[in-house]
């Protein structure tokens, strides 16, 4: 089969069309030809050198996939041979196959194409970790989404309007802003010309927020924050959170060192929460998808969830989809298609 592989640590160019073999298929996995796969800054972070495959992963690139099931181990019996699915995946998107365990996969959703349905797992599960499972978002009260046009920004947005919480977010232009009001987003926050710690505590008020039944808004700050940048926005988000707020750091993009105030940390009794979803154990990442496929795939076969797709490029042009993404203009997901 042809895949990409990595000639090197270094930018979009280190990335090669090359033959390879096909997977081998264990007991309990699935083999899938790939439709589609979508980029991630794991990728990214992977094909610069700077983040070593979990032991016993895939080296190749892709950490999502939409496809067709090939062949099914013995044990794995939840599918079968022509099944459409979506899977999560340690490794191996960027190839005509990957080899992944059956608890991974999903059924593509009714009505979505390979594109939408590669634009899934990763982000999407993502998002769902952090806002429900280790955030504790409720209805009524109010999150801050950074980098809310990302791939996991958007599903976050879609999430936290689901749940019947209010959204502040902060991109980087009017274009991108926009995007995300369309998804649902309350609050608009230009970070390169706003001070969002600013913003959110003028209007994190029970004046100022939307009349939720329920709702629990302690002011000034937000209930949660969704942290995908890093080192930049840190101080600045440690300001704006409520009491017993919580802080989730899911990125790190901008840097990995930054000065806080700590009597803030302690007084207001918040918590912060570092996440990563590869990392994880086998065991944890087949019990997190399970839960999210019983809280979500009905709502993308009724529509009220949607993927969000910036631009699709062929397998072979995996280079020119990694370029688009460092020149930071997407909205959504990029998608590779085979």
């Amino acid at each position: 089969m042809k895949g990409i592989i990595c000639d090197g640590a270094g930018g979009p160019e280190v990335l090669k069309m090359s033959d390879m073999p096909e997977p081998s298929l264990k007991a309990g996995e699935i083999l899938i030809a790939v439709k589609a796969t979508a980029l991630n800054g794991a990728d990214v972070m992977q094909r610069q050198g700077n983040y070593p495959p979990p032991p016993g992963a895939s080296e190749l690139l892709g950490l999502e996939a939409s496809g067709e099931v090939l062949k099914t181990g013995e044990g794995a019996s939840k599918f079968k041979i022509g099944d459409k699915v979506i899977t999560l995946l340690d490794g191996g998107g960027y190839a005509e196959k990957t080899a992944v365990p059956e608890g991974f996969v999903m059924p593509l959703p009714q009505g979505l194409s390979w594109e939408q349905g590669a634009a899934i797992c990763e982000t999407w599960i993502t998002a769902y970790l952090e806002l429900i499972l280790l955030g504790e978002l409720k209805q009524g009260q109010a999150i801050l989404i950074h980098a809310g046009a990302s791939g996991v920004g958007s599903a976050a947005i879609q999430i936290a309007k689901d749940i019947g919480a209010s959204v502040f977010t902060t991109s980087s232009s009017s274009e991108k802003l926009n995007f995300c009001k369309e998804l649902g987003a309350d609050h608009l926050i230009n970070y390169k010309e706003q001070d969002f710690a600013q913003i959110v505590k003028e209007h994190t008020t029970a004046k100022n927020l939307p009349a939720v039944p329920g709702g629990n808004i302690k002011a000034p700050g937000v209930d949660v924050i969704l942290d995908l940048v890093g080192a930049s926005h840190f101080a600045k988000n440690i300001e704006c959170l409520s009491i017993e707020g919580r802080l989730l750091l899911v990125g790190l993009p901008s840097g990995t060192k930054a000065e806080i105030n700590l009597a803030q940390v302690l007084m207001k009794r918040l918590r912060i929460i570092g996440s990563t979803l590869r990392a994880r154990p086998r065991q944890q990442k087949v019990d997190i998808v399970q839960k999210f496929s019983d809280y979500a795939l009905s709502k993308f076969a009724s529509g009220k969830f949607k993927p969000q797709v910036d631009i699709a490029f062929p397998l072979a042009e995996a280079s020119k989809a990694h370029q688009h993404m460092a020149d930071a203009k997407n909205k959504g997901k990029i998608i590779l298609f085979s």
